[in-house]
């Protein structure tokens, strides 16, 4: 073998050689790409799950809210619809005759309270001769209601039987019979 055939042979080798680190390098760069690729890949999935899942709780956000409103005004309307019972009611307590309303000016200026001790029965001016019967001294008074305010001669026992006050007593207590009256049941 001589001088050129060594020289090719040695050339044929290092282009073998060169092509190899070629296909090699060519080879772990793919590799590294297809890793780029899935890692990239793995991200976008991650990021478009968490963007899915706050769009979801923001869409759970928005309807628990608007479902809390409906509520809210539901709840509202019930109360004003309970409260022109209420209104009505009174009104209806307004509307009796004078013989009605002096019972019932009669039965409020009695109360177990003031039983054996001596008191007085404020009344307002416009209801004092409906007033018959009291068990204690009638005070003509400016109340403003229909109704009396019963309390002791040295005032520290103080019952409010005015109208207004007799209704808001007994809105809590009634509200629950009125619910299942006019809703169904639904409170």
């Amino acid at each position: 073998m001589g001088l050129m055939e060594l020289e090719a042979k040695i050339r044929a080798d290092g282009e073998r050689e060169i092509q190899d680190l070629m296909d090699k390098a060519e080879s772990q760069i793919t590799a590294i790409r297809d890793e780029i690729n899935r890692s990239a890949a793995k991200e976008a999935a991650k990021i478009v799950a968490q963007g899915q899942s706050t769009a979801l709780i923001s869409a759970n956000k928005v309807l628990n809210e608007a479902k809390g409103s409906a509520v809210r005004r539901e709840s509202a309307e019930k109360n004003a619809v309970i409260d022109r019972v209420f209104e009505k009611a009174k009104e209806s307590v307004l509307s009796f005759p004078d013989s009605r309303k002096s019972e019932l000016l009669t039965r409020l200026s009695h109360d177990p309270v003031f039983d054996g001790g001596e008191f007085q029965v404020l009344v307002d001016g416009k209801y004092r001769k409906l007033l018959k019967g009291a068990g204690g001294k009638v005070v003509e008074s400016e109340l403003g209601d229909f109704g009396v305010v019963i309390e002791s001669m040295d005032g520290l026992i103080r019952v409010d039987n005015r109208l207004e006050s007799v209704l808001s007593r007994m809105k809590p207590r009634m509200k629950p019979s009125i619910v299942k009256m006019i809703f169904g049941g639904a409170r």
